[in-house]
């Protein structure tokens, strides 16, 4: 059951609701979810059908409409691309956009430029630990999962600054004990 719901939670993450969980060999609560689940599935590939249906009738009504929607659709893909490869510096153009397109332009020019800052953060942070330097923080205002790493990356960087500074105190201790022990030996030998 779980391979079947990943595999149409695969299919439906591509645009494609025309696949149902196989249901033999189910029982009880395992059927009544599958069979819910197919049933969802069932009206939403029929809604995504008519919906496409409407789109492809408005569009071929309206060719410059066709065309904005292209370049935004290449738009996307150059940014998505773009942040795919480590490049979060790409935007998507905003002129010439309808108020949904730029929506959709800002709302990616966005996820791009919050990725863009916690990576160049978490960058700023490893060049610190490359030069020695253990008491640099992530400081920005996160959230979500950026939130979680900046907070497990400063509680290991806390946890490292004391470590080092344990060991430092360590061989400032051997090196008086050490000390002590020469100057009892000196103090030895010349006796």
């Amino acid at each position: 059951a779980a391979r079947g719901i990943q595999r149409v939670s695969e299919a439906v993450s591509e645009g494609d609701f025309t696949h149902r969980l196989r249901l033999e060999g189910l029982q009880s609560a395992s059927l009544v979810l599958g069979n819910g689940i197919n049933e969802i599935l069932a009206v939403a590939d029929a809604a995504v059908k008519d919906q496409r249906a409407r789109d492809t009738a408005e569009l071929q009504r309206r060719p410059d409409e066709a065309e904005a929607q292209s370049r935004v659709v290449a738009a996307v893909g150059r940014v998505v691309t773009a942040c795919s490869e480590g490049n979060f510096e790409e935007r998507m153009p905003l002129d010439g956009l309808s108020e949904t397109w730029t929506d959709v332009a800002l709302g990616i020019n966005q996820i791009a430029e919050r990725t863009g800052t916690a990576l160049a953060d978490l960058r700023g942070i490893m060049a610190a630990l490359e030069a020695g330097n253990l008491r640099v923080r992530l400081t920005g205002e996160y959230s979500g999962t950026f939130n979680d790493i900046a907070q497990a990356t400063n509680s290991s960087l806390e946890q490292l600054e004391t470590a080092f500074l344990n060991i430092r105190e360590g061989v400032h201790s051997v090196g008086a004990a050490a000390a002590e022990l020469r100057a009892g030996t000196m103090d030895l030998a010349e006796r």
